[in-house]
């Protein structure tokens, strides 16, 4: 039988743990939501698994994170780790930017997966703010019966 598991990936802007915005794009591009996100803005990034499991590496747009445990019990475990948006060029109008996100899981396999954003320049508050607040983007996941893969069954910002 197949392995579930739930997967979980919050966003918060330092230094004041401010949220982090979406904007629903319809199909204009690869995804519907757009994550917004500010350029040479650091972020904590904090990864839950349900139940728990072991969260080995970690990496954002092909960068390894250093991960912190904050959590574990039977229920769930939880890691944080800091990411700056360094580097990466502002976005245009019409323009989004796919970043990788990969999960290796003890155990288990590797997740693997896209978060498409929009980079605005770090004093433009006020379209960086624009849409709704999320807490996490939750991903039902499910071990191929081979063990060789994982699918994402379900993606939902919350």
């Amino acid at each position: 039988m197949a392995k579930m598991f739930k997967l979980a990936i919050g966003l918060k802007s330092l230094p004041n743990l401010d949220p982090v915005y979406f904007k629903i794009d319809g199909l204009r591009f690869a995804s519907d939501r757009t994550v917004k996100l500010s350029i040479g803005t650091a972020y904590e990034v904090t990864v839950t698994l349900k139940p728990a499991l072991v969260l080995k590496r970690f990496q954002m747009y092909g960068e390894y994170l250093t991960l912190e445990e904050k959590e574990c019990n039977p229920g769930s475990s939880s890691y944080k780790a800091m990411w700056g948006a360094i580097g990466i060029p502002l976005n245009k109008k019409g323009d989004r930017n796919q970043i990788p996100v990969v999960f290796e899981i003890e155990d288990t396999g590797t997740v693997k997966t896209t978060l498409q954003c929009k980079f605005y320049k770090a004093a433009d508050k006020q379209h960086v703010t624009w849409g709704q607040s999320f807490s996490e983007i939750a991903y039902e996941c499910k071990v191929s019966d081979s063990g060789t893969y994982i699918d994402i069954l379900e993606e939902r910002f919350r």
